[in-house]
């Protein structure tokens, strides 16, 4: 999987490595890859107890209250991929899976508020290939769905790295992320530079 899995890793359009920082950091591509593995091999022997759970985990990231802050959202959002390798019986994927868990929910709360309605809808179709043990579905349907929240990623953040903004007072980080604007300033040096190079970010 090579050097850029890490307990802090952040997410960027590029190369695995070290950011700016000396936090490391994991492309789209190595995050997609290693969750649609996930997805396949959690559909092979899909136990009762890993489907409810998964479940459980989709009903808990809904029920949260509107106004709730997007980052705490995201986090909700984000176990259910801790919960999906666990679902493949593979300790070393759950592993893994934890030790990405921070370039997942980076991803998610920068795609802001208006990716929940893709995210919920992705989840319902993840569970109905779990439970068929679909495993292609499963997979096809993760690398999809990392390709759309991607697309919102660059949505959300691009309007405002092109109007220049740096990064703000860490002080106002949180209220930015309630009110689900892109949260520029907490995105990695590496990340700004990859999001302007992007396909249809040009100036």
């Amino acid at each position: 999987m090579g050097h850029g899995i890490g307990p802090d890793a952040g997410f960027i359009e590029g190369d695995n490595g070290m950011d700016g920082t000396g936090r490391n950091v994991m492309t789209r591509s190595a995050l997609m890859l290693m969750q649609s593995t996930f997805a396949r091999v959690a559909c092979e022997q899909p136990s009762p107890q890993a489907l409810h759970a998964l479940r459980a985990s989709v009903d808990q990231a809904r029920a949260l209250p509107a106004d709730a802050a997007w980052d705490r959202k995201a986090a909700a959002h984000a176990e259910f991929h801790h919960l999906l390798a666990e679902a493949t019986g593979a300790s070393g994927y759950a592993l893994i899976a934890r030790s990405i868990g921070g370039s997942l929910r980076e991803m998610i709360t920068l795609a802001g508020p208006a990716a929940e309605d893709l995210i919920i809808a992705s989840r319902r179709r993840m569970l109905r290939h779990l439970a068929c043990r679909d495993a292609d579905g499963a997979a096809r349907e993760m690398e999809d769905h990392m390709t759309r929240l991607s697309r919102q990623v660059l949505v959300a953040c691009i309007p405002q790295m092109r109007a220049g903004h740096g990064s703000p007072d860490p002080a106002s980080l949180p209220a930015r992320t309630r009110t689900g604007r892109c949260g520029v300033g907490q995105m990695t040096t590496g990340a700004r530079s990859s999001f302007s190079h992007a396909p249809g970010a040009a100036s």
